[in-house]
C-alpha cells in the first residue's frame, strides 16, 4: 500500500523540466510587462506628459528589480533580446527628455531676456 501512495504523490509533483518551463514562462510574462510599461513611458514622453512618465518610471523600476532578481544562464537569450529592446526605447525616451529640457531652458532664458528688456525700458523713463 505504501509504494502505491508514493507513486500517487510522485506523479502529482511537477518534474524539474516542468518547473523550469513554468519559471521561464513567468520570466517571459514579466519581460513582456516591462516592455509594455517602457512603451507606455515612451508614448507619454512623445506627448510631453512628464508627470505620467515619472509615475510610470517609478513603477517600472520596481518591475525591473523583480524581473532581474533571479536571472540565470537559461534566461540569457530571452533577457538579451528584451534588454536590447529596452535600451532602444530608453534611448528614445532620453532623447525626448533632453529635447524637452532644452526647450524649457530656452523658454526660461527667453522670459528672462524679456524681463530684462522690460526693466531696462521701464528704468529708462
Amino acid at each position: 500500500m505504501v509504494p502505491r501512495l508514493l507513486e500517487l504523490v510522485a506523479s502529482n509533483l511537477p518534474d524539474v523540466k516542468q518547473r523550469r518551463e513554468d519559471v521561464l514562462n513567468q520570466k517571459r510574462f514579466m519581460l513582456a510587462q516591462l516592455l509594455r510599461r517602457t512603451e507606455d513611458i515612451l508614448q507619454h514622453a512623445q506627448r510631453s506628459d512628464w508627470e505620467s512618465v515619472e509615475v510610470l518610471e517609478q513603477a517600472r523600476q520596481a518591475e525591473i528589480a523583480a524581473c532581474f532578481a533571479n536571472a540565470n544562464e537559461e534566461d540569457s537569450p530571452l533577457v538579451a533580446e528584451a534588454l536590447a529592446t529596452l535600451i532602444h526605447m530608453n534611448d528614445q525616451i532620453s532623447q525626448l527628455v533632453r529635447a524637452a529640457k532644452a526647450e524649457v531652458v530656452h523658454s526660461q532664458r527667453s522670459r528672462e531676456a524679456q524681463k530684462s528688456v522690460a526693466h531696462q525700458y521701464r528704468d529708462g523713463f
